[in-house]
C-alpha cells in the first residue's frame, strides 16, 4: 500500500519501499518529527541508524532542517514549503508544547542517537560489556585484511612444508602463492556464516594413491607403446592441423617432450602441456568431418587418466578449501584475541551472541526502554546479521515499540561490500502485507522521463528477476518540469536511446570499436550542449545549462579514463568521483616504491626504482647516472637517509611534506595531466599514512602497512579510504554508478551501460537458498550445476539493479548508448529491451521504435560512425568551442638556470680525461705504492655507503671492542654485506681513528668527543650566479687548483648550493672538515692522492665545503676570523692509513688561501 507518513501507525515492524527519486529522507525525518512531537518521545530514545557516517550527518541536516521549518510554520513565520507542515499542525494537541519541544531539540540535537550500525554496536556492547562478553580496553581496527594476509602466509608455509611433492606441485599450479590465495578465500573468510556445500569426500590418501597407481601404468604403457601411438598421431590425415590447436608435427613433438619430463618427474596430479593430444576425446573433437580419428589403447588410458585427476582435483580443491577456512578463520580469532582488537564486524557478531544467549532477552528489553522506535535506513544494503539483531530487539507483540526498516531492494548494489537482498526479501516475507507500504511519487524526475523509466522496467512481468522485488510504476510529482530543459525553447525527449549498427549483420561489434566511438559521441553531444548554454540557447528554467549540470556515469575508472580522454580532446574539464579506493591508484602504487626506499634507505634498487616514480621524476640519464656514478648516488643516498632519520625521529608527517616541497612532487604532479587529482590522491595517502603511524611507529613497519592495505584483493573502501573530491568548479562529472546512488543530475550520459559483469563459477561459488535466503558456498559438490544456475541469476539480478540506480539518476534527460556489442548478453539491458532475445539490427530497432510508442518520452537514433565528429563540426559549434578552447598565453621568462645544483651538478660534465693528467696507475709504475693498498675489503657504492655510515654512528673515542663489532655487523647487514668483511672494517676504522693527522700527531680523530665533532654536517646557501668559465679563472689565478684535472663544463647555474659535509671538527681552536674516501688507489702516496684528488675534482668540492663553513662560523663564532679560526681541510682515504706506517699516508690536507675562499664567497654571492 502506499505511503502516507502521517497516517501510518507508529507501532510494530513496518517496511518502506522508496523507489527511486521518491522522497525517503523526507519520509523518514516526517517520521521522525511525528515521533519527537505526537509520541513524545526525547530525541536520544529515537534510533536511527543508516550506514556511512556521511549519511548520519546528512539525516542530522535534513532533521535539523525540517524541525526548524515546522517550527517557524508553527510561530507564524511561514517557510517557502508551508504546505508540507501543515499536517503536522493539524495532528498537534498542544501546538505551545510542541514548540517548546522543538526550540529544546533543535538546541540538543547533537544529542540524538543518529547512528551507523558499526556505531550502534559499539555503544551497546560498551555499556553492557559484562552481559557482551566484550573485552575491556579493546582496540577497534578498520578491517582484518592484514591479520588475514599474516594467516593466509602462515596456512600456505604448513601446506608447503608438509605436503608430498605431487601435492605441493598440484597447489603451486592452483595458486601462485599465499596473496593469490587469499583471493580465493577472501569471501569465505569475510562472511563466515555462509554454509559450505560439498559432498562426502575421499581422503587424502585414498585420492593420491589412486591417482599415482593410474600414473604408474599409464607410465608403463607409454613406454611400451608411446612410439606406435606417437606415430599413428603424426601420419593420421583424418586430423585437424590448425597451428594453435590442432596435431602438427610441432605441437605433438612438444607434448611428446612434456610428457617424457612429467613421468620422469612423477608428480602426478599435474598434467603436462600438450596431455590432451594424447586423449581420445580430444581426438574426437579434432576429427575433420567425415573422418575417423586414430585410436589406441593409450589414447584411452590417457582419456581415463584424465578424468580421474579432474574428479582427483575437484576433491582436493574442496577439501583443501575447508580446511583453509576453518583453519584460517580459527587464527584470525584467536590472533584477534591475544592482541585485543576488533573490526566492526565483530561488533555485530558479538552483540548478535550476547541478544542469542541467556542475557539476551533481558539486554533487548533494556535497549526497547531506551529506545522504543527505530528507523533503519538503507535496509536493503543490511545483511542477514544486522536484521537478526533488530529483530531481536525490537520484533516483539509490545505495543510500545515501533521498527521502521526503510529502503528499496531495486538499489540493493553492494553485495561486493556484503550488503544482501535475500535479507531484505526475507524481511520483506516477515511483514504482514498490512506492513508493507510502498513510495512511489518521483519527485525527481520530468513526468516525461518517468513515463520512459515506466516503460522499460514495466514491460517485463519479473523486471528483476525475484517475485519478492516487483516493478511498482511510478508516477511524476512534476518538480523537475517546473524548471525543463530547453534547447531553443522546445523540449525534446528526455530518453534518448542512441543505436549503434552492426557493419556486419553476423558479428557483434568489437568492444575495442564501440567504446572509442561511444566515449567521442558523448564527448561531441556534451561540446554540443555546453556550447548552447553559452550562446543561451540551452536553459534548465531560464538559466543556461551549463557543464555541472552534466555527469556521465560509469561503472569504474578504466570507463572513467575513456570518456576523460575523450573530454581532454575537446579540452572540457571534468571531474572523476567514485567509491573506488584510494589504495588501488597509480599514486599508491608510486607511493609504496618511495616508501620502501625512504625506510631502507641504503637498498640501491629501492632507491632508483623510487627515483624513477613520476613523483620524484629523474630522467633516464640521471638513473643511468646513480649506476654509474659513485657522487650522483651519494647526493641522491643523502636525501633519502636525511629523510629516513627525519621519520624515524620525527614521525610521518614530519618527514613527508618537507620532502614534498623540497623535491617539487606537487608542482610536478599538477604540471601533468589530471594534475590536481593525482596530488589529491597523493595527500589522500599521506594523510592515511599519518593516521596509520600512530600504532605502525617505525618506517619499516608503516611501510608494511601500507603495503598490506595496497594488497587487500576483494575487499571494497572503507569510508577513509574513499578517493575524495580534487574540485567540482562547474566540471562536468564523471560519476561511478555505486557513488550516484542516492544523487541527481540534470543530464545523465550512461555510455557503456550496455557491458555486463562477467561470470566465472568456479568454486567456492556464492549463492543464495531461495526457500530460506541463506548464503550458501559451493566448493564443487554435486549440486554445482544448480548452485552456478543460481549464482547467475544472482549476478544478473543485481546487473539490472545497477541499470535501474544507472537510469533514475536523470532529473531533464538521459542518454543511452545500444546496439548489439560484444559482451551484451552478460548485461541487463537485453533483457529489458528485447525480452524475444537479440536479433539482427532491423528487428532490434524495431523493438527499439515499438518501445518509444511515437510519442516524445523515448527517442531512437542511430548512431553513425562518424557521429562525433559530425556533432563538433556543426556551424555554431566550431565558433563557440573554439572560443571555449582559448586560453590565456604565457608571456613570462622561465629562468633555465635557477636550479637546486651541488659539487655532482657542476662536476657532471667535467669528468674526463684530460691531456697530462697523471693517473695513478702510471704513478705505481714509480714504485710510489704501499702495503696499505692491497688492503681487501671490497670496493664499490654499498661498502663505501658502509663507511660512511659506520662512522656517523660511533662514537669515536669508545669504537673498540664488542661495542664497535655488533656496530660493524649491523651495518654490514643494513648494507647487505657479508659479515665476513667484520674484521676488515674495524681494522679500516682503527687505521682511521688512530693515525695522526698533523706533522707533530697531536691530532687524532680517536680523541674527538661528540661535542667538538658534528658528522654529517648539511649546508646550502644562495648562489647568485656562477658560469664554469668564471670559476675556472678564480681557481686558477688565486690558488693554482687541478690544471690537469680539466677545464670545468657545466651550464651557468645560480638558485642554492647545497651538500653534506661528511665531519666537522674543532682542535686547540681551530675548526676543520674532512671527508672521507673509500677509493681503492693504487698508491697512497702524495703523487697518487694528488692524482685521484685531480681527477674528481674533490678540489672543487672541498672548496665549496670550504665557503660553507666559512658562512657558518662568520654567523656563528663572535670574532670570527678565517687565518685565526680555519684549520683547513682534510681528505682521508683510510685504506691507506695507518698509526704504525708512513706519516701521512692516505692523508690529502689543504689550507686554501683566505683571498681564494673570499673570491669563490664573492662569486658564488654575485660579487665576483
Amino acid at each position: 500500500m502506499t505511503l502516507d507518513p502521517f497516517t501510518l501507525p507508529l507501532t510494530g515492524t513496518r517496511l518502506i519501499e522508496a523507489g527511486a527519486g521518491t522522497g525517503k529522507t523526507h519520509a523518514i525525518t516526517s517520521l521522525y518529527l511525528r515521533l519527537l512531537l505526537e509520541q513524545g518521545l526525547d530525541l536520544d530514545r529515537i534510533l536511527v541508524v543508516t550506514f556511512t557516517n556521511a549519511a548520519t550527518g546528512e539525516l542530522r541536516d535534513r532533521i535539523r532542517l525540517r524541525m526548524g521549518g515546522l517550527l517557524d510554520h508553527l510561530e507564524g513565520r511561514d517557510p517557502k514549503d508551508a504546505g508540507d507542515y501543515a499536517p503536522f499542525a493539524a495532528r498537534l494537541a498542544d501546538r505551545d508544547q510542541a514548540i517548546r519541544r522543538l526550540r529544546d531539540s533543535l538546541v540538543r540535537l547533537d544529542e540524538a542517537a543518529i547512528f551507523t550500525i558499526h556505531g550502534f554496536c559499539q555503544r551497546v556492547l560498551s555499556e553492557n560489556a559484562l552481559e557482551s562478553g566484550t573485552l575491556f580496553e579493546s582496540e577497534f581496527v578498520a578491517g582484518n585484511r592484514a591479520l588475514e594476509q599474516q594467516v593466509v602466509e602462515d596456512f600456505w608455509r604448513v601446506q608447503a612444508a608438509t605436503l608430498s611433492p605431487p601435492l605441493a606441485a598440484w597447489l603451486r599450479e592452483r595458486w601462485d602463492g599465499p596473496a593469490d590465495l587469499l583471493r580465493t578465500l577472501t569471501d569465505l573468510l569475510s562472511r563466515p556464516e555462509g554454509r559450505l556445500c560439498l559432498d562426502d569426500i575421499e581422503g587424502e590418501r585414498g585420492i593420491t594413491t589412486r591417482a599415482q597407481q593410474a600414473f604408474q601404468a599409464l607410465r608403463d604403457t607409454w613406454k611400451q607403446q608411446g612410439p606406435e601411438a606417437l606415430e599413428l598421431l603424426l601420419t593420421a590425415e583424418g586430423l585437424s592441423k590448425d597451428k594453435s590447436k590442432g596435431y602438427t608435427q610441432e605441437r605433438v613433438s612438444n607434448a611428446q617432450a612434456a610428457l617424457d619430463h612429467w613421468f620422469d618427474g612423477g608428480l602426478f596430479l599435474s598434467l603436462p602441456e600438450g596431455f590432451e593430444l594424447f586423449t581420445s576425446g580430444k581426438l574426437a573433437s579434432s576429427a575433420i568431418r567425415k573422418k575417423t580419428p586414430p585410436e589406441h589403447p593409450l589414447f584411452d588410458q590417457c582419456q581415463q587418466f584424465s578424468d580421474l585427476t579432474e574428479s582427483a582435483g575437484r576433491q582436493l580443491l574442496a577439501r583443501f578449501l575447508q580446511q583453509a577456512r576453518d583453519w584460517c578463520l580459527q587464527q584470525i580469532e584467536a590472533r584477534k584475541e591475544r592482541r585485543r582488537e576488533l573490526t566492526f564486524d565483530d561488533l555485530l557478531r558479538r552483540l548478535d551472541q550476547a541478544l542469542a544467549g541467556d542475557g539476551g532477552p533481558a539486554l533487548a528489553a533494556r535497549l526497547r526502554e531506551r529506545h522504543p522506535a527505530a528507523l533503519i535506513d538503507e535496509f536493503q544494503d543490511t545483511d542477514i546479521l544486522q536484521y537478526r539483531i533488530f529483530q531481536r530487539i525490537f520484533a516483539t507483540k509490545e505495543d510500545n515499540t515501533a521498527l521502521f526498516l526503510i529502503g528499496d531492494p531495486k538499489q540493493a548494489i553492494y553485495s561486493f561490500r556484503g550488503a544482501d537482498v535475500f535479507t531484505y526479501i526475507r524481511a520483506r516475507r516477515d511483514a504482514p502485507g498490512g506492513h508493507r507500504y510502498t513510495l512511489t511519487r518521483n519527485w525527481r524526475s520530468t513526468e516525461r522521463l518517468v513515463a520512459g523509466i515506466n516503460r522499460i522496467f514495466g514491460r517485463h512481468p519479473l523486471p528483476f528477476l525475484f517475485e519478492d522485488i516487483p516493478y511498482e510504476p511510478l508516477t511524476a510529482a512534476g518538480q523537475a518540469d517546473k524548471m525543463p530543459l530547453t534547447i531553443d525553447g522546445q523540449t525534446d525527449a528526455p530518453l534518448r536511446i542512441w543505436f549503434l549498427p552492426r557493419a556486419d549483420s553476423d558479428k557483434p561489434i568489437a568492444k575495442n570499436q564501440a567504446e572509442p566511438l561511444i566515449a567521442n559521441a558523448c564527448a561531441g553531444e556534451i561540446a554540443r550542449l555546453i556550447a548552447l548554454g553559452e550562446q543561451g540557447r540551452a536553459l534548465i528554467g531560464r538559466r543556461p545549462l551549463g557543464p555541472g549540470d552534466i555527469a556521465l556515469l560509469v561503472r569504474d575508472r578504466f570507463e572513467a579514463g575513456k570518456l576523460g580522454q575523450a573530454l581532454r580532446r575537446l579540452a572540457i574539464g571534468s571531474v572523476f568521483q567514485s567509491r573506488d579506493n584510494v589504495f588501488d591508484t597509480e599514486e599508491a602504487r608510486e607511493l609504496a616504491l618511495l616508501l620502501h626506499a625512504l625506510a631502507s634507505p641504503n637498498d640501491g634498487r629501492a632507491l632508483r626504482a623510487a627515483a624513477a616514480t613520476s613523483l620524484l621524476g629523474a630522467s633516464a640519464r640521471e638513473i643511468q647516472s646513480l649506476l654509474e656514478s659513485a657522487d650522483t648516488w651519494e647526493e641522491w643516498h643523502e636525501v633519502f637517509d636525511r629523510s629516513h632519520r627525519r621519520w624515524r625521529d620525527q614521525g610521518f608527517m614530519a618527514m613527508f611534506m618537507p620532502l614534498l616541497h623540497e623535491r617539487g612532487i606537487a608542482g610536478r604532479l599538477l604540471q601533468g595531466e589530471l594534475g590536481e587529482r593525482r596530488l589529491t590522491n597523493l595527500l589522500h595517502l599521506a594523510e592515511l599514512l599519518q593516521n596509520a603511524s600512530r600504532q605502525e611507529d617505525s618506517p619499516e613497519r608503516l611501510t608494511r602497512w601500507f603495503a598490506n592495505q595496497r594488497h587487500r584483493d576483494g575487499q571494497g573502501a572503507t569510508e577513509e579510504q574513499t578517493l575524495v573530491l580534487e574540485s567540482d568548479q562547474r566540471l562536468v562529472r564523471i560519476v561511478t554508478i555505486h557513488k550516484s546512488k542516492g544523487l541527481e543530475y540534470p543530464i545523465v550520459f550512461i555510455p557503456f551501460l550496455y557491458q555486463g559483469k562477467a561470470f566465472h563459477a568456479e568454486p567456492p561459488l556464492p549463492c543464495h537458498d531461495r526457500e530460506t535466503g541463506e548464503l550458501l558456498f559451493d566448493l564443487g559438490s554435486k549440486a554445482f550445476d544448480d548452485h552456478k544456475t543460481l549464482a547467475e541469476e544472482e549476478r544478473l539480478a543485481e546487473e539490472t539493479r545497477l541499470a535501474y540506480v544507472a537510469l533514475t539518476r536523470a532529473q531533464h534527460r538521459c542518454y543511452l548508448p545500444w546496439g548489439h556489442i560484444k559482451g551484451v548478453q552478460e548485461g541487463a539491458l537485453g533483457r529489458l529491451l528485447h525480452p524475444q532475445g537479440m536479433g539482427n539490427d532491423e528487428t532490434l530497432l524495431a523493438e527499439l521504435n515499438t518501445l518509444a510508442g511515437g510519442d516524445d518520452t523515448i527517442g531512437v537514433e542511430t548512431l553513425n560512425y562518424n557521429y562525433g565528429d559530425t556533432l563538433l563540426n556543426t556551424p555554431y559549434e566550431v565558433h563557440l568551442v573554439k572560443c571555449h578552447r582559448n586560453s590565456l598565453r604565457f608571456k613570462g621568462h622561465i629562468d633555465r638556470n635557477w636550479r637546486i645544483t651541488s659539487y655532482s651538478g657542476l662536476i657532471a660534465g667535467s669528468l674526463h680525461p684530460a691531456m697530462g693528467a697523471p693517473s695513478a696507475e702510471r704513478l705505481a709504475e714509480t714504485g710510489e705504492t704501499d702495503t696499505a693498498a692491497t688492503d681487501s675489503f671490497p670496493a664499490g657504492i654499498q661498502p663505501g655507503l658502509f663507511l660512511h655510515s659506520l662512522l656517523e654512528r660511533i662514537d669515536f673515542p669508545q669504537a673498540r671492542g664488542d661495542g664497535l663489532r655488533q656496530e660493524v655487523e649491523r651495518q654490514l647487514d643494513l648494507y647487505g654485506l657479508d659479515r665476513i668483511w667484520a674484521g676488515a672494517a674495524e681494522r679500516l676504522v682503527a687505521n682511521l681513528l688512530d693515525s695522526p693527522l698533523d706533522p707533530d700527531g697531536t691530532l687524532r680523530l680517536r680523541d674527538l668527543t661528540p661535542a667538538r665533532r658534528r658528522a654529517e654536517m648539511a649546508f646550502h646557501y644562495p648562489l647568485a650566479g656562477v658560469s664554469p668559465e668564471a670559476l675556472d679563472r678564480l681557481l686558477q689565478g688565486l690558488g693554482n687548483y687541478a690544471p690537469e684535472g680539466g677545464r670545468l663544463q657545466f651550464n651557468p647555474a645560480r638558485g642554492l648550493m647545497i651538500g653534506f659535509i661528511d665531519l666537522v671538527f674543532e682542535h686547540q681552536g681551530r675548526y676543520y672538515l674532512a671527508d672521507y674516501k673509500s677509493n681503492r688507489l693504487d698508491g697512497y702516496g702524495p703523487a697518487n692522492l694528488h692524482a685521484a684528488m685531480a681527477a674528481h675534482r674533490y678540489d672543487l668540492q672541498y672548496l665549496i665545503y670550504t665557503v660553507a663553513l666559512h658562512r657558518y662560523l662568520g654567523q656563528r663564532l663572535r670574532g670570527y676570523d678565517y687565518e685565526r679560526h680555519f684549520g683547513g681541510v682534510y681528505y682521508l682515504f683510510p685504506r691507506g692509513m695507518s698509526p704504525q706506517g708512513g706519516k701521512g699516508a692516505g692523508i690529502f690536507f689543504d689550507r686554501p688561501g683566505f683571498a681564494l675562499v673570499e673570491g669563490l664567497d664573492g662569486l658564488f654571492g654575485g660579487n665576483g
